[in-house]
């Protein structure tokens, strides 16, 4: 389980928003220009987490016990670049914030 406060969080996403767009002129895109390059940037670099979407799928199928921690898959995104469908959509949205 991962624990941080939320100033250590935001850092990390300004962190990874000045790592985006490192080579680019913010004043020069336009909004869906950023909206693009952020998501080029997830696809690239967030790897799908197979063992979460594995317990996941169990659970339904097999109704295996499972507790999801949403708040942990996000922190699992941020800082482990690992992550499921809900997880790095979230992620996205805290970019474009």
């Amino acid at each position: 389980m991962i624990n941080l406060d939320y100033t250590y969080i935001n850092n990390r996403i300004k962190k990874d928003i000045s790592i985006i767009f490192k080579n680019y002129n913010l004043n020069e895109l336009t909004d869906y220009q950023k909206r693009e390059i952020i998501f080029k940037y997830l696809c690239k670099h967030i790897v799908y987490d197979l063992l979460t979407y594995g317990k996941i799928y169990a659970k339904k199928k097999y109704k295996i016990m499972y507790r999801r921690d949403l708040k942990n898959e996000l922190l699992k995104v941020i800082f482990k670049k690992i992550g499921i469908c809900n997880s790095i959509s979230q992620y996205y949205k805290l970019l474009l914030e």
